[in-house]
């Protein structure tokens, strides 16, 4: 999801106009002293488009966004496990508010606040292996509430 976060405000600051582009996406420029601030209102005003996605910037649908699967290795004498998370998908992400942003060029650091009311999470849920030496395998589904 970091990668999705980090495309969206590429796509902000760039370094001229595209005709490519929609026309709902605010352009910031580098060398703008208001860039910081034109970034975080251009977040703010594109909140209604990103649940669908934005094809022409790379921007996956984020709601919900789909991961087809996220596997948690774990490999040590006491704890030898497998997890998987099939169809890890987050609901929300779309529904932040942007509060704070920097960017510096010189080292290409990004620093940002978003804030959401909630992000529900669901996935099938995969386990084997054995903590301890209490062997752990099953299958169900799981939900959570950020």
């Amino acid at each position: 999801m970091l990668s999705s976060v980090v495309i969206f405000i590429t796509s902000f600051i760039c370094l001229s106009v595209s005709n490519d582009l929609p026309s709902y996406l605010p352009r910031c420029y580098l060398d703008d002293p208001q860039r910081d601030k034109c970034v975080l209102r251009a977040f703010n005003k594109v909140r209604p488009n990103v649940g669908n996605g934005i094809e022409e910037i790379g921007l996956p649908p984020l709601n919900p966004f789909v991961i087809p699967q996220v596997t948690i290795l774990q490999d040590t004498p006491n704890a030898n496990f497998t997890v998987k998370a099939l169809n890890y998908t987050i609901a929300g992400l779309d529904n932040y508010d942007m509060k704070e942003f920097q960017y510096n060029p010189e080292t290409r650091a990004l620093r940002f606040r978003m804030e959401y009311e909630t992000i529900p999470m669901s996935a099938a849920i995969e386990i084997s292996g054995h903590i301890a030496g209490v062997p752990l395998n099953g299958k169900g589904f799981g939900r959570a509430v950020l």
